[in-house]
């Protein structure tokens, strides 16, 4: 059986050289479900600060530091993963819900890691003008639900910059 190979596809499109991300799910196409996957992928392992987040109006936009697997198979001297300061951003946002069940000592008022991103049920049921978007962290210990209305639906993850080798943020060099 021959099946499209997703991975290739993944570090065919994004991960040729470094290079700002501009990636948007396209709501009510076939392609949606895919581009959830990509953008789950490209947030995969990102951090985020909970104090950062910010709603205005019905725009919901998440500042981000991503890490940029998309280039690990580039080839440096450094053998270093390289990172991208980034904002997701979702509208129209009806809600935003935290759930946290993860240990005590962990708190929602610092750095957390991103494992993924995917739809709630709701996505299914073509009777309900709503739908979450679910923003999870490691092991589930937290989530962020995020309502949206199905119509004018957007979600959409801009690198502010190209990405650098994260050496240069988090030991010698210049910061993101």
């Amino acid at each position: 059986m021959n099946q499209p190979e997703f991975t290739a596809v993944f570090f065919t499109s994004f991960g040729q050289k470094p290079k700002r991300v501009d990636y948007s799910i396209r709501f009510g196409t076939p392609n949606s479900l895919h581009d959830l996957q990509f953008l789950s992928s490209l947030v995969h392992d990102a951090s985020v600060n909970p104090d950062e987040l910010k709603l205005r109006g019905d725009r919901l936009k998440i500042p981000l530091v991503r890490d940029c697997w998309e280039l690990c198979g580039i080839e440096d001297e450094n053998d270093d993963l390289y990172v991208a300061p980034t904002v997701l951003s979702l509208s129209p946002v009806v809600e935003m819900q935290w759930n946290y069940k993860g240990p005590a000592g962990l708190k929602l008022d610092s750095e957390l890691m991103i494992s993924g991103l995917h739809f709630s049920e709701e996505f299914w049921n073509e009777d309900d003008d709503l739908f979450d978007v679910v923003l999870r962290g490691d092991r589930d210990w937290w989530k962020i639900r995020i309502t949206l209305r199905y119509e004018g639906a957007s979600v959409r993850l801009r690198d502010k910059r190209k990405p650098v080798l994260s050496a240069e943020v988090y030991g010698e060099g210049p910061s993101v």
